[in-house]
């Protein structure tokens, strides 16, 4: 159930003030997969709660307040041992765990009206997550603050537009463990491990008749804590696009970009268990993950393509986006001494995806396919903790007719295509295809009164997503099967 309570007090300034406030919670037991038979340990309760104050347009001011809270606790497995990695064994045994994240942010945006030069944007953040095995007394969490500050200059000259934007962000994360995993090696007690990031920017996006250029720049300095080693330094990524109108609705695009990013992605329960004994990229010199994405494609808009009173939105573009020095905890689980390194293949991920929207009058449907390669050093990639994974070609047909005055029906169609190039010694991953639907009806003599029904998984079809990991012999956990919804919402 949910509830969202929203509005402008009174005549608190001029009624430029608003409030929102908003509760959720779901209870839910084992989940039941296809044809029968529920997963074990999936149970769970989640409680989501938002406060948010807006001060809108007062002399060209806004300032944004947020508050949110999202709590989930349950029986589950810890560890990798049946948690993401098939069905668990028989002497698995669940505790119960508790995951919190509490967020505030605040938002100061300053436009004035008539002056082009000038339009401002500053916020802060502050995240901690937690996580906290009840039972067994050990916890995880970690706090992050940051923000960022930037301006927007609108310019016009010699019959061109142009949007400079220039600003910095920030953010400086700590992680921190008390008994988790790292402590039986190294002992108990707090451990700690702590990354900082800070990036100052300029992007330019300029408009010249039926051409549109962007180019920018980024500096980021890094320095993170790997337990006694730091990896710090600064590195410059630059950006690049453009689009052109063709004619007759048709246009072309490309871009290309870099990024950086020193962190990686390890769990800060296994940061904390490293020690001077631990093996820092074989004794080489650490260096930050780097990508480089690549895309260009075709694009074409245009009314009264099909049928009269019709439009048509077709895409079709190219990508190529490549990661090198990807930051890896080499083995699983707290090992010691444990091994940090440089992964030394570059991780790929290529292809071609498209999508077409047509609509005419109150039918409207669309269709997408992706077809994507992921790989390390050329070879086939199966799903790593961490890495990524390869996925199956895949097709998605969403269609949404109003069928009477207040009533709407849908369809959705998921098709995935058989995963096969993999390696060696991988499992391969059957293809599935999934049918959902939904109806919504919003009576005439009651508009305020909305009451909706959707199915998932129609035809209640056992299958298995291509990047859930394999538990060894094809243990692989099903999705859930089919997932009937009835829901109603009122608002006064």
């Amino acid at each position: 159930g949910a509830i969202s309570v929203y509005g402008m007090p009174g005549e608190t300034l001029d009624n430029k003030l608003g409030l929102l406030a908003h509760v959720s919670a779901v209870n839910r037991e084992n989940y039941r997969i296809g044809g029968g038979g529920d997963v074990p340990n999936s149970a769970g309760h989640d409680r989501d709660y938002l406060l948010k104050l807006s001060l809108l347009d007062l002399a060209g001011h806004s300032l944004r307040l947020g508050a949110a809270r999202n709590r989930n606790a349950g029986l589950y497995l810890f560890s990798r041992v049946g948690s993401d990695n098939g069905y668990a064994p028989a002497n698995a045994v669940p505790t119960y765990q508790r995951s919190e994240r509490h967020t505030y942010t605040v938002e100061h945006r300053y436009q004035p009206a008539g002056n082009g030069l000038l339009d401002w944007k500053f916020n802060l953040y502050q995240n901690e997550n937690a996580l906290e095995d009840v039972s067994q007394a050990r916890s995880a969490r970690t706090r992050e603050w940051g923000g960022s500050a930037r301006n927007t200059a609108h310019l016009a000259w010699a019959g061109t537009q142009h949007r400079l934007t220039a600003g910095a962000d920030f953010m400086d994360e700590e992680g921190i463990t008390n008994g988790v995993l790292g402590a039986a090696i190294l002992g108990p007690g707090r451990k700690s491990t702590q990354a900082r990031n800070l990036g100052v920017f300029v992007q330019e996006r300029m408009r010249w008749q039926a051409l549109q250029l962007s180019l920018g720049v980024r500096h980021d300095h890094y320095n993170t804590a790997f337990g006694p080693r730091n990896l710090k330094g600064g590195k410059t990524s630059p950006n690049a696009g453009a689009e052109m109108e063709l004619g007759r609705g048709v246009g072309a695009f490309a871009s290309y970009g870099e990024a950086v990013r020193a962190s990686g992605i390890i769990p800060i329960g296994f940061l904390t268990s490293v020690d001077k004994k631990s093996n820092f990229n074989n004794g080489k010199p650490f260096k930050p993950e780097t990508s480089a994405t690549r895309e260009a494609g075709l694009q074409y808009e245009g009314a009264n393509a099909l049928r009269d009173g019709d439009r048509l939105t077709v895409r079709l573009g190219y990508f190529d986006t490549r990661i090198a020095n990807l930051i890896e905890w080499a083995g699983q689980g707290a090992v010691y001494p444990a091994y940090i390194r440089n992964m030394p293949d570059t991780l790929r991920s290529k292809g071609w995806e498209g999508k077409a929207l047509w609509q005419r009058g109150s039918y409207h449907t669309s269709v997408g396919v992706v077809l994507a390669d992921t790989t390390v050093g050329g070879k086939p990639l199966s799903p790593a903790r961490r890495v990524g994974t390869a996925l199956g070609d895949r097709l998605t047909w969403d269609s949404q007719w109003q069928v009477l005055p207040g009533l709407t029906a849908g369809y959705t169609l998921n098709a995935v295509r058989r995963l096969d190039d993999v390696p060696k010694a991988a499992v391969q991953r059957a293809g599935y295809v999934l049918h959902d639907v939904q109806l919504q009806w919003q009576p005439a003599a009651l508009r305020a009164l909305s009451l909706a029904l959707a199915v998932r998984n129609l035809g209640d079809k056992r299958y298995t997503s291509h990047s859930s990991l394999d538990g060894g012999s094809g243990n692989i956990l099903p999705e859930p099967g089919r997932d009937v919804r009835v829901s109603a919402s009122y608002q006064f």
